[in-house]
């Protein structure tokens, strides 16, 4: 069988260990030999070869880490580290180096009839490296494969998440200061960033045991997240119980049902959303987690969330040519903002961060909870995980600016997105008027307008 033609995850660490040893790997740990060793005792899976480089990659097919079973380390990585990390000791530092070093051998009559050997093992130390080379390659705006990797297919949909495009505005931007960059969201499998911290903490319940194989996730959720977690449920088997609100778009709720989510609602104060609204909300997801086999995602105090959006940060970092001066985000949850920050402080410590939220209920900036009409932000108190040492400004955006800014955005630059995103550029607009011309404010276009046809600003 051809190398091109071998799933993904066969490639490095088979079996149900290895969402283990990614969580833990991202969490720091297990990252001795030693470490490793037991790891793979206790799951009754074969060690590597003595010396080998072996790739992790996790159920998405995503690579997160290079295991060396004769050093003592375990190396994290975003894409870009894993090509220095397997050139290591070969003298290769880039995908084009390794792929132009291996070429020859790559197309021999030699490497052909072992692919086509019953006999040939797919953990081959080469085999290994190479596919984690090409899945780097793939990520790579630079390459030749474009943005996402289209020249190879994905291991399953989950394996669709994240690489989604940045893009430059041109006809909305400051009459003088910074360029302002977009990352478009919306190229997601459900047209949302959300895909990013669901994948993630779904992985990380399973891989613990919090969540039971066949089991029943229960989240409170505006809809984003929801169709998210459905997303993610249905692709690996488990079933799920959101807590939703008439408050919230029409698309939102027929999306999670097609994706087979059960629904509970908690009536609004005519459409408002309300900090009233959203605590009851979670009140009641929490007491319909209690029922056996069921698992509370409880997102707003959900530390693997934040995890999920470290990947977001470093492509900003790599598509805006290695220059992000600030980093503009809306605040629901606290999630992405700090995750993608967190990523971006890797690369540039002194990146600006610029939080969002509602004029209406600037809770952030110490003024009271009220109501608004900007889905997916301001919950109307302070969320759990918001830690202001991370953020340097906080930007506030009314309902109606961020609503008009979203109808501009759609017919002025082609980016069809919810009012969260246009509170976005509102602020970015704002903090790019503040910069020199020659640097760049990213921010993110959150989520697609298409699941708000039927409410303001479209309807």
């Amino acid at each position: 069988m051809p190398a091109e033609d071998l799933p993904i995850a066969e490639f490095a660490f088979p079996g149900p260990g290895r969402d283990r040893l990614v969580a833990a790997i991202l969490a720091g740990e297990k990252t001795t030999t030693s470490g490793l060793v037991a790891e793979y005792e206790k799951q009754g899976e074969p060690l590597p070869h003595p010396g080998l480089r072996q790739v992790v990659v996790d159920s998405a097919g995503h690579p997160v880490a290079v295991i060396e079973t004769t050093g003592v380390r375990v190396i994290r990585l975003g894409d870009v580290d894993l090509a220095h990390a397997l050139g290591e000791g070969e003298g290769f530092t880039s995908v084009a180096a390794w792929r132009a070093g291996h070429e020859r051998y790559w197309h021999s009559a030699e490497v052909r009839d072992s692919l086509r050997d019953p006999g040939f093992t797919v953990d081959d130390e080469t085999l290994i490296v190479a596919e984690a080379f090409r899945l780097v390659e793939a990520r790579d705006p630079g390459s030749p494969a474009g943005p996402g990797g289209d020249r190879y297919a994905r291991p399953g949909v989950l394996g669709a998440i994240g690489g989604t495009p940045l893009v430059w505005l041109n006809r909305i931007a400051p009459g003088s200061g910074a360029r302002i960059c977009v990352k478009l969201e919306s190229a997601n499998p459900t047209g949302s960033m959300k895909d990013r911290m669901a994948a993630e903490v779904i992985r990380a319940a399973a891989a613990d045991g919090r969540l039971p194989p066949g089991g029943t996730v229960v989240e409170y959720t505006a809809g984003t997240t929801g169709i998210s977690l459905a997303l993610v449920c249905a692709v690996l088997g488990y079933r799920l119980h959101v807590v939703f609100s008439d408050a919230f778009s029409q698309e939102k709720r027929l999306t999670m049902r097609a994706f087979g989510a059960q629904i509970t609602d908690v009536a609004s104060d005519q459409g408002r959303i309300t900090e009233k609204l959203i605590k009851e909300m979670i009140a009641t997801s929490e007491r319909i987690s209690r029922q056996p086999g069921h698992w509370w995602a409880d997102q707003l105090s959900n530390h693997d969330a934040i995890r999920g959006y470290f990947a977001l940060g470093h492509e900003i970092w790599r598509q805006a040519g290695a220059r992000v001066d600030a980093f503009v985000q809306s605040v629901g949850t606290a999630h992405s903002i700090h995750g993608a920050a967190a990523a971006l402080r890797e690369h540039r410590p002194d990146v600006a961060v610029i939080a969002v939220e509602p004029a209406e209920s600037a809770v952030l900036s110490g003024g009271p909870t009220g109501s608004h009409r900007i889905e997916g932000m301001g919950i109307g108190f302070i969320p759990p995980l918001w830690d202001p040492a991370g953020v340097d400004r906080i930007e506030q955006v009314s309902s109606e600016d961020a609503q008009r800014m979203a109808r501009r955005l759609a017919g002025e630059e082609g980016i069809f997105a919810g009012t969260s995103t246009g509170a976005n550029i509102v602020a970015a607009l704002r903090v790019a008027g503040r910069l020199p011309p020659e640097a760049t404010v990213a921010t993110i276009a959150v989520d697609s307008g298409l699941r708000y046809l039927s409410t303001v600003p479209y309807a």
